[in-house]
């Protein structure tokens, strides 16, 4: 009997080292990518940290405040030029009533479409401090720091909750707000002559934008 139970313990224990050798590369080919990661998103912070002005010729999707502006598309107040997302004639199509004012909206409903909108207005000039794990835009509505680490946090924009994650995807940095209203999902990245590249692109149940690009030129 006692020959038989060491018997089975002896197998058992084979078995279990057999299961974690066979285990054993997925979770170091795992640990080998997000190293890999890890290393890259110091560079690439780098890269996308300083100040950076508006190129107007090279973008597109969007316009001056005053042209091509459709309805929930105005420019933010402010004392320096701003820069707003042209609305798509489906946009401006949905719903909300012949004047563009959503009467048949609840408030929260308004609420949630404004800080959609306010999330996608680009500032003339902005100011983008980088890090590996976390990243700071600054323009005329102020300072905004966001962690990257693929997982949502709430922020308040006109007092209407907008869940917000960024995380780093290859040579971009991906950022995606989330509300009942809508989804903007913003990329950021520069390309070989050095210009900082912001692409948006709206989802929600009514529309799906066209994929707007904005164009940065680095401050000397």
């Amino acid at each position: 009997m006692i020959g038989t139970t060491t018997r089975s313990a002896a197998l058992s224990a084979a078995v279990f080292a057999m299961l974690v050798a066979g285990s054993a590369p997925d979770l170091s080919a795992v640990a080998s990518a997000k190293a890999e990661a890890t290393t890259q998103a110091p560079h690439l912070a780098g890269k996308l940290t300083g100040t950076w002005v508006f190129n107007r010729e090279l973008s597109t999707g969007f316009a001056a405040p005053g042209r091509g502006r459709g309805r929930g598309g105005a420019a933010f107040s402010s004392s320096s030029f701003a820069v707003t997302a042209a609305a798509s004639p489906s946009a401006q199509r949905g719903g909300g009533g012949g004047g563009g004012d959503a009467t048949d909206l609840t408030p929260e409903q308004r609420a949630e479409r404004a800080a959609m909108a306010q999330l996608q207005q680009v500032d003339v000039r902005i100011t983008i401090k980088a890090s590996a794990a976390e990243v700071t835009f600054v323009d005329s509505r102020g300072e905004q720091t966001y962690a990257i680490n693929d997982k949502p946090t709430t922020i308040f924009i006109a007092s209407s909750p907008v869940k917000v994650k960024l995380k780093w995807d290859k040579q971009t940095l991906k950022q995606e707000f989330t509300n009942p209203a809508a989804k903007l999902v913003q990329t950021w990245s520069l390309d070989g002559a050095d210009h900082l590249l912001m692409t948006a692109k709206v989802e929600s149940m009514s529309l799906v934008t066209p994929e707007r690009k904005a164009v940065f030129d680095r401050q000397q």
